[in-house]
């Protein structure tokens, strides 16, 4: 087991020191690692950025957006759709066809660690076209085929990003969602990557 870490953890170095960009790495945990948690409640897509500075250790008491506790399996699908509905008038039918689509985390996971450990589950950035352009002719290059994409409107950092590379195992791309780009930072001219370290090795041939 220690063998099959270091050989992880060397292959995520390395992907890193390939793509030099400002990657954020996701970690699941099912116990809460010896880590302070996140002083005030913010949305996922703030706890992004904050990770770049330090650390973030979150679990359901401070995430406070309706969309991310969703994705992570801490709230409800009629929770969501309710917030949702009253936010944005939406069709309850189109909401509840989302929700079918995105598929919420396990229950079983409490704690999501930013920058918390060398070993990451999943690596996220904010990256402009050009980069997003390089990393899929790399994968194109390296696998000789083009990547499939499946790209929705809403929660797009949480669910669309994390959530599905996590699930899915698969490299994800989102064009981010209103709240991400309003409260997460996300510039106009940036698009959301997350990638699975089981993906890491395609990028170094």
């Amino acid at each position: 087991m220690v063998c099959v870490d270091k050989e992880v953890r060397i292959m995520t170095e390395r992907f890193l020191e390939k793509i030099p960009l400002p990657w954020v790495g996701v970690k699941f945990y099912k116990n809460k690692p010896d880590l302070k948690l996140a002083d005030e409640k913010m949305r996922f897509c703030e706890a992004v950025n904050f990770a770049k500075l330090k650390p973030v250790l979150l679990n359901r008491e401070n995430i406070n957006c309706p969309s991310a506790l969703y994705s992570f399996g801490w709230n409800g699908r009629q929770n969501l759709i309710r917030h949702c509905g009253k936010k944005r008038t939406a069709d309850r039918e189109v909401l509840q066809k989302i929700t079918t689509y995105l598929k919420p985390l396990d229950s079983s996971i409490k704690y999501i660690g930013l920058n918390t450990d060398s070993d990451p589950d999943l690596v996220i950035c904010y990256l402009s076209p050009e980069q997003a352009m390089r990393i899929l002719k790399m994968y194109f290059d390296s696998q000789q085929m083009p990547l499939n994409l499946e790209l929705l409107p809403v929660m797009s950092v949480c669910g669309g990003v994390v959530v599905k590379s996590y699930q899915e195992n698969r490299i994800s791309i989102s064009f981010g969602c209103e709240d991400s780009r309003k409260y997460g930072n996300i510039g106009r001219d940036r698009l959301v990557i997350g990638i699975p370290k089981n993906y890491f090795h395609v990028f170094l041939k």
